[in-house]
């Protein structure tokens, strides 16, 4: 089953995060750029967490994205579901797209092995494979799409000299994993709008 961010609307109508799917187990939102998933170290900062579990009950998180990362985005219901997701994403099953803005020319297609760790304020980190501190991670990369190379640094600009993307240009495109009471589902959310300006000055 695939569960697109067009299904439901949601909460989107309502300011808050678009909901993708929501069940007795599950709740999966499309994650605005820019939010926190948990409470940060900066008091009077609400995490998506606390709002969505004002609207939606008790909430378990499953997996975080970045401040800066947009997209798809699990919450558990209940202490079952979310030990069942706990143990699936222990094991490496999920499967994760992310799509992402890079410089330079990297091959059409390539693979990474690494160790993943975890890092300060409650990030992970790359290290060397049989690092005791890591677990086996294996990413797979694909470009989709190529652009004239630009000059100079900083943010990507409009005609104006307006930035019209200042984060970490990336985005959870879609999330395949098994229901904890059923078949595998993948939610996918679309390209937000920041990222989807940059791509049309990019063409530009």
């Amino acid at each position: 089953m695939t569960v697109a961010a067009d299904d439901t609307q949601a909460g989107a109508a309502q300011g808050g995060p678009r909901l993708l799917l929501e069940d007795e187990q599950l709740l999966a939102v499309d994650k605005p750029p820019g939010r926190l998933v948990i409470p940060g170290r900066m008091a009077g900062e609400p995490s998506l967490r606390e709002e969505l579990s004002a609207r939606h009950g008790p909430l378990w998180v499953v997996h975080r994205l970045d401040r800066g990362t947009s997209g798809v985005l699990l919450f558990a219901r209940t202490a079952a579901a979310h030990r069942d997701l706990n143990m699936q994403f222990e094991r490496g099953e999920p499967g994760k797209v992310y799509l992402a803005l890079v410089a330079g020319r990297p091959p059409d297609r390539f693979e990474r092995d690494d160790g993943v760790a975890p890092a300060r304020k409650g990030r992970m980190k790359p290290v060397p494979l049989g690092d005791p501190r890591g677990k086996p991670a294996r990413t797979a990369f694909r470009v989709l799409e190529r652009f004239e190379p630009r000059g100079g640094a900083g943010p990507l600009a409009d005609g104006e000299g307006r930035p019209v993307l200042a984060r970490t240009p990336l985005h959870a495109a879609s999330l395949t994993l098994r229901h904890p009471l059923g078949p595998s589902l993948t939610i996918e959310a679309p390209l937000p709008a920041d990222l989807a300006t940059a791509l049309a000055a990019l063409r530009r």
